[in-house]
């Protein structure tokens, strides 16, 4: 699964791509989405990077990234990586439902959002 959610970079951006989708969408329509559990990982460079977003006000799952190739280095950007309970909450407050449909072990998830 690609993640695909993660390009609305935070949660206030996923909230705002929420409410658009309400409006742009036929009452019939839903999102799919996949995204990845931050919650489930053990790995001790990931838990100090979910304490400091935490620490300075972020949502654990606000990641930036800066790529880089053969000594070219890109532009950072935003990625948003959202567990599955508070995407939940996020739909039910901007008016969707939330179904999770898959779940993988490493923390990766499918949900669809829809309308009643």
């Amino acid at each position: 699964m690609g993640r695909s959610i993660g390009f609305v970079e935070d949660l206030k951006g996923l909230k705002k791509f929420l409410h658009y989708s309400k409006k742009l969408l036929h009452p019939d329509g839903i999102i799919l989405l996949d995204s990845l559990d931050l919650r489930l990982t053990e790995r001790p460079e990931h838990l100090a990077y979910q304490a400091r977003n935490l620490k300075l006000g972020r949502y654990i799952g606000e990641i930036e990234l800066q790529m880089e190739y053969k000594g070219y280095l890109g532009e950072p950007f935003k990625l948003l990586h959202v567990d599955p309970d508070t995407l939940n909450k996020l739909a039910q407050e901007t008016g969707w439902f939330c179904n999770i449909l898959d779940k993988e072990e490493n923390g990766s998830y499918l949900a669809k959002i829809f309308n009643s």
